[in-house]
């Protein structure tokens, strides 16, 4: 932890979101505190996260971690008293458990605990210290955040990319298919590239490279197991060429993520991670009945994580093939996850019964920072060793979308459009031909949505705008 600075002595104002009472309570907090200068406690060593406090008091050799604090005052804390023992310090537990930390009645209760348990520490001593403890948390729950000014030339109008051109960096994107598509390869793959600093496929329809910006990743699963990642990472591995034993962090997981957020916010910092892989939102997700307000909290604690985030998610059962060419289905449960990701993709697939292969549509349907890509084709390949039979190495690699057999109907409307008139003007009628699973009335309402590709000629006729 690192020291802190000394605070400054300024009048409190009241917090905006308390009643009366808390504001009173929250006061005699602000009186302890005032207490703790007195005592000399003042200036404990102290680090502080989005939803945690932690403090060490040297001159007692004690610790105290507050974490999971709520705006409502509701967290976890932890004690811990330094003590010698034949082997040298070591760290004693002395308490740990819930508490709301704008009750007096809790605090006055825990400070007693404390005093009782603890030989060498004066009930008082302790009093001024957890109140100090609990005001200050709760006061950095309180506060704003760093208050900064837009309005001046950014260094760079370019986006900053984690892995070109499919996540930007520090922002939360989802992929989201039925189960079995392939996600969660796909982000295996993904994460090699940022892991390992490898440049992926150059997409077959946009011409465009997969580059990351090279990264420690974190891959939290609520699915698989460790033994199956370890296998799928082995095998794409060694499908890019990669023969180190070099690894990135892997965590299983079984609560949600608003539970587990201070531990991953733990991971990240000691590791230095900058891309978390979340498999999957539907099963780290709260449970309960309002799914939006689920969907926030789990989009809050991606927040918090303060990394680049990948977030796989599954459609409902009655939206698997109900995709179109012209809309998505979404991730299943509430609009807010679609609302909160900054961009979100939705893979199609398709695979022969039996085969090795399996051809995914990657397509773009939001981005809040630009224009939405065109779909995407990627191929991938399970390769299995001659002599065991065994799964040896897994390949990706591109295809052009409109040229698949399957997928090139799932194009949206003024792609197929596009392509058709690739040899020159053609009727409506001419192209329903082409497309007949449209009407001449289909076509002429997406060619008019679509002015800044297509012109309308002499008749019927329509041509392409050049792009």
């Amino acid at each position: 932890m690192a020291t802190a600075r000394p605070r400054e002595n300024t009048i409190m104002t009241k917090p905006r979101s308390f009643d009366e009472d808390q504001f009173y309570k929250f006061n005699e907090h602000r009186l302890a505190y005032s207490l703790a200068h007195a005592a000399g406690y003042e200036n404990p060593q102290e680090d502080f996260g989005s939803d945690f406090a932690e403090f060490y008091f040297g001159n007692v050799n004690v610790e105290v971690g507050i974490y999971e604090i709520d705006y409502k005052g509701n967290a976890r804390i932890k004690v811990w008293s330094r003590a010698e023992n034949t082997d040298g310090e070591v760290l004693v537990s002395m308490a740990y458990q819930t508490i709301n930390l704008l009750s007096q009645r809790a605090v006055d209760g825990l400070t007693r605990k404390l005093a009782a348990e603890v030989n060498g520490i004066t009930t008082e001593t302790w009093r001024r210290m957890v109140h100090y403890c609990t005001w200050t948390a709760m006061h950095h729950i309180q506060s704003a955040k760093e208050l900064l000014k837009v309005g001046t030339e950014p260094d760079t109008m370019n986006l900053d990319w984690r892995l070109f051109p499919i996540l930007q960096d520090g922002e939360p994107t989802t992929f989201y298919c039925p189960g079995g598509v392939g996600k969660s390869y796909l982000a295996t793959y993904i994460a090699c590239l940022v892991q390992y600093d490898f440049a992926g496929f150059t997409d077959a329809t946009n011409g465009r490279q997969w580059v990351p910006k090279k990264g420690n990743v974190l891959y939290c699963d609520w699915e698989s197991t460790h033994r199956d990642h370890q296998r799928r990472v082995w095998a794409v591995k060694r499908g890019l060429g990669i023969d180190n034993e070099d690894t990135f962090m892997y965590l299983p997981c079984d609560q949600p993520l608003t539970a587990l957020v201070t531990a991953i916010q733990d991971i990240i910092r000691k590791h230095e991670i900058v891309l978390v892989i979340l498999d999957s939102q539907m099963a780290g997700s709260d449970h309960g009945p309002d799914i939006g307000q689920n969907a926030t909290r789990y989009y809050n604690a991606v927040r918090q994580l303060g990394a680049s985030a990948l977030v796989l998610d599954h459609v409902s059962k009655a939206a698997m093939g109900a995709s179109s060419d012209t809309n998505s289905t979404g991730p299943h449960g509430s609009v807010v996850k679609a609302n909160r990701a900054r961009q979100a993709y939705e893979l199609t697939k398709n695979q022969e019964p039996g085969a090795g292969v399996s051809d995914l549509v990657l397509k773009h349907w939001k981005n809040n920072e630009g224009p939405l890509s065109p779909d995407f084709g990627i191929k991938i390949t399970w390769e299995n060793n001659e002599d065991t039979g065994h799964l040896d190495k897994t390949l990706f690699t591109t295809f052009e979308v409109e040229d698949h057999p399957v997928h090139s109907a799932r194009q949206t409307v003024w792609k197929r459009i596009w392509d058709c008139l690739e040899e020159g003007p053609l009727t409506t009628k001419e192209m329903v031909k082409a497309m007949p699973d449209k009407t001449e009335a289909n076509l002429r309402a997406v060619l008019s949505q679509y002015k800044s590709k297509f012109v309308k000629l002499d008749g019927d006729r329509w041509g392409k705008l050049a792009i």
